[in-house]
């Protein structure tokens, strides 16, 4: 039984018979190869976030270092400026407080206290007192 080849059925031979020679020259032309088999597991692509968590180790040093110098030693009452905090000359950066200074401050006020009530006992003589006490000083060189 022979059949008459249409024009439909010719073009879908050809669609059919050209890329399947194609694929057989692919594998068949030297210097082409098929990649080896992968090794391993197969991950599906997905958006999201990712987070990461690492624990350096190791020293931080300053890049600048600047040695500072106060007229007395003590404890440090009150911090006006802060690290990373821009400063200009002469700005107060804290306050300190030395308490062997405070104890002789409290003492000198004492000592200052009792000389001022000591002064208030003193009397100051009347000008007639002066007077008599000068004429009785005169008459025991006479």
């Amino acid at each position: 039984m022979k059949t008459k080849m249409t024009k439909q059925t010719a073009r879908w031979l050809l669609a059919g018979i050209i890329p399947a020679s194609g694929l057989a020259v692919a594998f068949t032309v030297p210097g082409i190869t098929t990649p080896p088999p992968l090794n391993g597991r197969v991950e599906y692509v997905a958006t999201g976030s990712v987070t990461t968590t690492s624990t350096p180790s190791g020293v931080v040093q300053p890049t600048t270092e600047l040695s500072l110098d106060f007229p007395t030693s003590g404890v440090v009452d009150h911090v006006y400026a802060h690290a990373g905090e821009r400063v200009k000359a002469g700005q107060l950066l804290a306050t300190v407080v030395d308490p062997s200074l405070q104890t002789t401050v409290e003492n000198d006020q004492s000592a200052l206290l009792l000389a001022e009530a000591n002064l208030s006992k003193t009397t100051v003589p009347s000008p007639a007192s002066v007077a008599q006490a000068q004429a009785a000083l005169d008459a025991a060189k006479a």
